[in-house]
């Protein structure tokens, strides 16, 4: 019994290449079912097209015994089952983005201090009113960006929103600007849900 023999094939395929790879993944993401996607399917659909690629070279140097279109047919298939399951489960993203924002609150407690009050605080993360049942935490937008690596700040903001962990908010934003040591900053008051 042989073991990668396909596998070492199909790197030597890839070294000797003269294709334009990078702009051949770039025209798989133009699929239409790909092109839709957006942020974590977005990247699902990015990892899809790859494979899907990667079939038709290796069935293009004769590695795989298909016929051209099969394996991004396959790989376009398989994304969409994905979505499908996806779709079935509330947001994973948005349940992930809630999950790293407690586990921060938790972890960083000593990096936040009540508001209107004095304290020094190293690498702060924010403020906090109220007592523990009922905690507003007032995180700077940098926290949150810290609290939740990989999303942008819109992300992050559209998953409180969603989960309804904003607490205060200035008129059409989903910010507060809280006044702190004399001065307003912009802040974003969340009153941190329970797991679910």
């Amino acid at each position: 019994m042989s073991h990668g023999v396909a596998g070492a094939a199909f790197v030597e395929a890839l070294l000797t290449c003269e294709e334009d790879l990078p702009a051949l993944y770039a025209e798989a993401l133009k699929a239409d079912v790909f092109a839709r996607a957006e942020g974590m399917e977005g990247r699902a659909a990015g990892a899809f097209a790859l494979v899907g690629l990667a079939g038709e070279l290796a069935v293009e140097v004769g590695i795989l015994p298909f016929s051209a279109g099969e394996a991004m047919a396959a790989a376009v298939g398989a994304f969409t089952s994905w979505r499908g399951l996806q779709k079935g489960s509330a947001a994973p993203e948005t349940d992930a983005i809630l999950s790293a924002l407690r586990g921060f609150v938790t972890k960083a407690e000593a990096r936040f201090s009540p508001l209107g009050g004095d304290t020094v605080v190293r690498d702060r993360a924010g403020w906090w009113r109220g007592d523990d049942g009922e905690r507003v935490h007032y995180l700077t937008g940098e926290a949150l960006r810290e609290a939740c690596p990989g999303f942008d700040l819109s992300r992050i903001l559209d998953a409180v929103d969603e989960a309804g962990w904003i607490a205060e908010r200035d008129k059409g934003k989903r910010r507060k600007n809280i006044k702190v040591a004399g001065r307003a900053l912009p802040l974003y008051a969340l009153k941190i849900g329970e797991e679910a």
